[in-house]
């Protein structure tokens, strides 16, 4: 349709071989895969403090990484083991809360941290250092 108006001689969005000028970006893939059962194992005896209860949070939840590290303990009822967020990625166009189920380990896990302890943040350094270094984060992971 622009290519009268625009007084062009060749379409720039047909291939090169018709005449074309531009040209796809080469895909590169780049994949991931699972881990296996025995190395989620290993993984999670060999975490301490704070890591050991994120990767908790997103192996019994599926929370994403972003989500895990700044979870509030307003969004977690132990009590009816309910965790109810608005997850980050969907958190400007559809801020309704997603209600999560929690699992008896993970509750057992959550329970034990004194509420004394308990503040805004249930990883209050791991929160801390993810709004400041997401990266270092996920090379923790």
């Amino acid at each position: 349709m622009l290519k009268a108006k625009a007084k062009l001689t060749f379409n720039p969005w047909e291939s090169p071989k018709q005449g074309g000028c531009l040209q796809r970006k080469r895909l590169i893939s780049s994949s991931r895969r699972e881990l296996t059962i025995d190395e989620l194992r290993k993984a999670c005896e060999a975490a301490k403090g704070e890591l050991k209860t994120m990767l908790a949070i997103g192996l019994y939840t599926g929370l994403r990484l972003g989500d895990a590290a700044t979870l509030r303990w307003c969004e977690v009822d132990l009590k009816r083991r309910l965790i109810q967020r608005i997850p980050n990625k969907v958190a400007r166009r559809c801020p309704r809360p997603v209600s999560i189920p929690v699992h008896p380990v993970l509750a057992n896990l959550l329970a034990s941290i004194p509420a004394k302890e308990r503040g805004d943040y249930v990883l209050p350094e791991m929160n801390a250092l993810y709004n400041r270094r997401t990266d270092m984060v996920t090379d923790m992971v």
